[in-house]
């Protein structure tokens, strides 16, 4: 284990680091997922089911980005809480 918390970073074996990376990867993947959905929904119903008023983009924020992230990660961590149980 190598604790560099005064060096400004804190990794244990690793795991932070792969956490950092499937967290940005989520949040990616979940960002771009709900903007697509909401303008492929938007042109089989003609109409947007949901939007956000102030955005840029309107189907999706960039204030979602870390929710996506911490939504991924729990996800990830059910997946091998199960897997571990099999």
């Amino acid at each position: 284990m190598n604790y560099e918390i005064f060096g400004g970073t804190l990794w244990i074996d690793g795991k932070l680091k792969k956490l950092a990376v499937l967290f940005i990867l989520f949040a990616f993947v979940g960002f771009i997922g709900e903007f697509l959905t909401g303008w492929l929904l938007r042109f089989l119903f003609g109409r947007f089911i949901w939007i956000y008023p102030d955005s840029v983009f309107g189907t999706t924020s960039i204030i979602v980005i870390p929710l996506w992230g911490v939504a991924g990660l729990i996800g990830y961590g059910i997946v091998k809480f199960v897997e571990s149980r099999l």
